[in-house]
């Protein structure tokens, strides 16, 4: 993409509650949120956001049911830079401060949760409708009491079997070399090892249709979620659908949203 000043470059792994045992709900979160607190190269928090910032981005991350990132917008010139220092923290955590992590993390679940310790997450519960019982209707934070067991052992073991190259892919857009950036990914993760990614566990998809309301005392807004069982993103009829809901609800100019917002 010859002109573009800016890069993006991003780590896909198969991890979330869509891989995970019952007994270890939330594991890939947390190990997502320790990620940041430093690794071998940078051995602090601070030390590793100030190596990418001084790249001209921000490493960035995220844990789906099914999947997690880690990425980051930089201008092109330092696309080989971020490589390496992405595959090594990627490689190599230190798994510092871990009590002030869980700390915050139970911060973040608790957002999701009412005053009476009942769950408000719109995702969460239209997940939990789908799914439960099984892991993929479980929260993707995990609960307050399974965070508690979550120690530096388990971790290890966890980003172990999902830090894996048969359990990764890359991508990098924007005006850079090729093979240089090719060359640079083969070796910043030639390092690591492994021959057994985790399993995508099989869902229990429940019968609809399926309704359920929440109450939330204290507050004047509500929340409507929707969905609706699908093939997966390898079925046929999946790109059908991505183009549909982006008819419906892709922005402030589409069907939806002029329907709820400006004609309600």
């Amino acid at each position: 993409m010859a002109g573009l000043r800016q890069a993006h470059i991003a780590l896909y792994l198969h991890t979330g509650t869509a891989y995970e045992q019952l007994d270890e709900i939330g594991i890939s979160h947390f190990l997502e949120h320790m990620m940041f607190r430093g690794c071998q190269r940078y051995p602090s928090s601070a030390a590793l956001a100030t190596a990418f910032e001084e790249l001209g981005g921000m490493l960035e991350a995220t844990t789906a049911a099914d999947h997690g990132t880690l990425a980051i917008h930089l201008p092109a010139v330092n696309v080989l830079a971020a490589i390496w220092r992405i595959a090594n923290v990627a490689s190599s955590p230190l798994y510092l401060e871990l009590e002030t992590e869980r700390d915050i993390i139970r911060e973040e679940i608790q957002e999701g949760l009412s005053d009476e310790g009942t769950c408000i997450d719109g995702a969460t519960l239209l997940r939990s409708a789908a799914f439960k019982p099984g892991a993929l209707g479980e929260p993707i934070t995990g609960s307050l009491e399974a965070i508690q067991i979550f120690d530096e052992g388990l971790l290890r073991q966890h980003h172990k079997r999902t830090y894996l190259p048969q359990n990764m892919v890359m991508t990098v857009a924007g005006d850079f070399a090729m093979s240089a950036a090719t060359e640079a990914i083969i070796g910043a993760f030639g390092s690591l090892e492994g021959t057994s990614p985790p399993a995508l566990l099989e869902a229990n998809c429940n019968a609809g249709p399926y309704f359920q309301a929440v109450q939330q005392t204290g507050s004047g807004q509500s929340a409507l979620h929707i969905g609706f069982v699908i093939g997966g993103r390898h079925h046929q009829d999946e790109p059908v659908i991505e183009m549909l809901l982006r008819v419906l609800d892709d922005g402030m100019s589409t069907r939806l949203y002029r329907q709820l917002c400006d004609r309600s």
